[in-house]
């Protein structure tokens, strides 16, 4: 995003209401990106379990986001706001009109010789960890029937995964 912002392509101080009029229709105050990286937004977070859980599609995370709505003015408070990222991802999206994984892999991911991360956990092949929902106390719960082990690089979709190597 702050690479972004430096080539003049997305900028940090304009309401992502800007490309998301649905922030606006939904009465939201007004945020930046440069709100999101300081998790500033004001927003409530989500219940992150059950969404990853059921690998909830991009468009029901930013709907239930919205939904919930903020409990505080922008930039009066910091609260970390997982699906606050999502907000951002779509509104750099819409405003350079490309999917965010190809950006992120022309600005990033390539120059770095990031060749393996993704955001298609469908792509996850071999060489990526598999991940589990753990307790606090370190134990793991089952994930649903059904569940490929595979989906097990678990993540709302919309969130990158990586091997080991990156």
């Amino acid at each position: 995003i702050v690479r972004l912002a430096q080539d003049g392509r997305f900028p940090m101080a304009m309401p992502l209401s800007t490309w998301m009029p649905e922030l606006d229709e939904a009465s939201l105050l007004p945020f930046t990106a440069w709100h999101v990286l300081t998790h500033t937004t004001g927003l409530r977070d989500i219940a992150l379990e059950e969404l990853v859980v059921r690998g909830a599609p991009r468009d029901e995370v930013i709907r239930r986001t919205i939904e919930l709505g903020q409990d505080s003015s922008p930039g009066s408070r910091f609260q970390y706001v997982t699906f606050a990222w999502d907000l951002l991802g779509t509104a750099v999206e819409r405003a350079l009109d490309r999917p965010l994984e190809d950006v992120l892999r022309e600005t990033l991911l390539d120059p770095l010789g990031m060749t393996d991360t993704t955001f298609d956990h469908r792509r996850s092949g071999s060489r990526r960890a598999l991940v589990q929902l753990g307790e606090w106390d370190g134990t793991t719960r089952e994930l649903p029937a059904g569940v490929d082990d595979r989906a097990r690089v678990v993540g709302a979709q919309g969130h990158p995964r990586s091997v080991r190597g990156e």
